[in-house]
């Protein structure tokens, strides 16, 4: 792999649609209708009800005021609220069942949980796109996280994971692991541990670097090595 330093605006124009490529199927059906915004529709990837107190009527009046053609919407878990004390599977079903023609949802669940399992499997078959967002304090390559690689796989729905260091499903240079024991589940990588590991040199440490980068960082070669 060649070692030319790239920005990383250059790096997210470039896989920026990988990202939608494991939603493809459910987005594509979404695109189909609605009025598009210069010439596509905007799909929002990533969104949370109550997040930070705000309602959701405010959500919705929001993306309408942005433009947004559709919104996917990820719960937080039981016992968790994502660090900004979001709603969790039952606002975000209800938010799809209110206006279906805005919002699609995601299941999730404490992994780790005697309940995990039943909990997102129940919300997979109400209708959720996808996992996520994973956002707790676990080995990303742990047991719990494989379970829910598996149960991803078996419903052939992607998973959105949130990698930091030292907090949330840690250890990222394990990852390539995962991907290579669950070949026919599609991840969404996400948040500071995972953009930052494009550099080759990323400091662990730093959340928000600054500057160029140099290609064959951990996240550019699980990128490039892997189709999941």
């Amino acid at each position: 792999m060649m070692n030319t330093p790239v920005t990383k605006r250059d790096f997210i124009k470039t896989t920026g649609c990988a990202l939608a490529v494991s939603l493809s199927k459910p987005l594509s059906s979404m695109a189909q209708s609605g009025e598009s915004h210069a010439g596509s529709p905007i799909i929002d990837l990533h969104q949370h009800t109550n997040y930070s107190g705000r309602s959701e009527l405010q959500l919705r009046t929001h993306q309408k005021a942005m433009g947004v053609h559709r919104t996917v919407l990820l719960p937080a878990g039981k016992y968790y609220g994502l660090a900004a004390k979001c709603g969790g599977n039952e606002t975000v079903y209800r938010m799809t069942q209110l206006y279906p023609d805005d919002f699609v949802f995601f299941a999730n669940e404490v992994p780790d949980l005697p309940m995990g399992r039943e909990t997102i499997e129940k919300y997979l078959k109400l209708g959720a796109v996808g996992i996520g967002e994973q956002k707790f304090e676990l080995e990303c390559d742990s047991r719990p996280l494989e379970m829910v690689a598996e149960l991803a796989g078996d419903y052939q729905v992607p998973v959105l994971i949130h990698f930091q260091h030292n907090a949330y499903n840690t250890s990222l240079h394990r990852f390539h692991k995962v991907l290579e024991k669950f070949p026919n589940t599609n991840f969404i990588g996400h948040a500071q541990t995972w953009w930052g590991n494009i550099d080759r040199k990323h400091d662990q440490k730093v959340m928000y670097p600054t500057g160029p980068v140099l290609t064959g960082g951990i996240t550019d070669r699980l990128l490039s090595d892997y189709p999941n």
